[in-house]
């Protein structure tokens, strides 16, 4: 799973650096772009989720209907039974698949920050050892050691 994760941090940092010529939030533009496909897919499950949902009480008015009728067909019935029982496991369906589309586009996003986060502390961290190395901070004692050490042999 790394380089999917790596993937998406660098798909984030590009898009992060296209951002930044033209919007005033570019974070939030990028991570939008990179989860866009998983959360129009959970969107579009959400609402397919609704309609069946909503879709139970008029089937169930129907079959009440045609119960109260005597001279409607037996097939009408059975058919809106099925009916009943498509919608349900429709729903239910849907539902799980929402539900999955919007972790996994959390866990997208969630994986491209953290990897980013990780990227900057790394790059900051490597510069911070580079400009000190550079400016001669960290005193050079292994002469001294050497001759404290008493080798008088």
């Amino acid at each position: 799973m790394l380089p999917k994760s790596e993937q998406y941090a660098d798909e984030l940092a590009s898009m992060l650096e296209q951002q930044r010529k033209y919007r005033r939030e570019p974070l939030r533009c990028a991570l939008l772009s990179l989860c866009s496909h998983l959360l129009c897919r959970a969107i579009l499950y959400r609402a397919i989720h609704s309609f069946a949902v909503l879709s139970t009480p008029l089937i169930a008015y129907v079959f009440l209907e045609w119960f109260g009728s005597s001279t409607a067909d037996d097939w009408i019935g059975y058919a809106l039974a099925g009916a009943f029982g498509a919608v349900g496991v429709t729903a239910a369906l849907t539902r799980h698949m929402s539900l999955r589309a919007s972790l996994e586009a959390g866990l997208v996003a969630r994986d491209a920050l953290r990897l980013l986060v990780w990227t900057r502390a790394t790059q900051l961290d490597w510069s911070a050892v580079a400009s000190h190395a550079a400016s001669n901070v960290l005193p050079d004692v292994g002469g001294d050691r050497n001759e404290g050490s008493g080798g008088g042999g």
